[in-house]
């Protein structure tokens, strides 16, 4: 398992604890301090605010272009209201302003953003044409549930999936979706390990509006004194544990969190206190797991 930077932070206001992003020159820190410590991927996307454009600018002032990868994500709705003819038309032009964005002259990986593309196999195919093309190294798809992750199995031109994967989202363990994965040779991404800060949050602190989350968090926390692990820890090394997944993309919004994060996950968690999580959580509603319905 190897870490990779999320850049969401760095270009939107993001998670429950709700920090703010960093200024330019504090996100630039934040990138220095990632590849000190030998983080070398970054993931990013066009929703992202000004992160594109702040990485390209970051890496190409550096130097440091050619010895990192940056994998980035389409527009949510990018295909959306476009006849299928278009298809390879819209998605050469997201690429070029993407490229632009990032000051490169290729993407060294491009997912899809809304996962329900994966239920329209033309713009699948439309998407892996770009590979072809010469402008895209690795082609895949963002998911949120299950039913998408198994349906981006499905085609044998994807070869990066993200998924979301925590101590108390488990769906994708259940499904047996890590296993066929790797079967199928996709490099795995796994993103979430924190569920935006929940997990390390006290309960008594949540906002009123997640009170419906506050014990599953607490009863989390409680097993994690129990294995004598802080939450992030508990957290992170829970996920960094994984056999199947491949990167963990985690954000930060400064130095120090970045630093605590890498951490924990090179700290790791020994199999005892493994079996004892994955033994837990089977079954978490998804209101809690699932950020977008927090709200609802």
């Amino acid at each position: 398992m190897k870490l990779a930077l999320g850049t969401a932070q760095l270009g939107t206001d993001y998670g429950i604890q709700g920090n703010g992003k960093p200024d330019p020159k504090e996100a630039g820190k934040l990138l220095d301090a990632a590849l000190e410590l030998g983080i070398s991927l970054f993931d990013t996307a066009a929703d992202y605010g000004d992160a594109e454009a702040l990485l390209g600018d970051y890496l190409g002032n550096g130097g440091t272009r050619d010895s990192v990868r940056v994998v980035t994500k389409l527009e949510q709705g990018v295909l959306d209201g476009v006849p299928e003819k278009k298809y390879e038309a819209v998605l050469e032009q997201k690429i070029e302003q993407s490229m632009r964005r990032l000051k490169s002259c290729r993407l060294d990986g491009l997912l899809f953003h809304n996962a329900e593309y994966v239920f329209r196999p033309r713009a699948v195919e439309a998407l892996i044409e770009e590979k072809y093309r010469g402008d895209v190294n690795q082609v895949g798809v963002s998911v949120y549930t299950p039913a998408e992750a198994e349906e981006a199995l499905a085609y044998d031109g994807l070869d990066v999936i993200e998924v979301p994967y925590n101590a108390l989202d488990r769906r994708l363990d259940r499904s047996g979706f890590f296993r066929r994965a790797k079967e199928r040779g996709m490099t795995v991404f796994a993103r979430s390990s924190l569920l935006q800060g929940l997990l390390t949050m006290p309960p008594e602190r949540l906002p009123d509006f997640m009170g419906f989350a506050a014990p599953y968090v607490a009863q989390f926390q409680e097993l994690c004194g129990e294995v004598s692990l802080s939450p992030l820890e508990c957290a992170v090394g829970f996920a960094a544990a994984h056999p199947c997944i491949d990167y963990l993309v985690f954000g930060a919004d400064s130095v120090k969190q970045l630093e605590e994060y890498a951490r924990a996950a090179r700290k790791g968690m020994d199999p005892e206190a493994y079996r004892l999580i994955f033994s837990k959580f089977q079954d978490v509603p998804e209101r809690v797991i699932t950020p977008f319905l927090w709200r609802k």
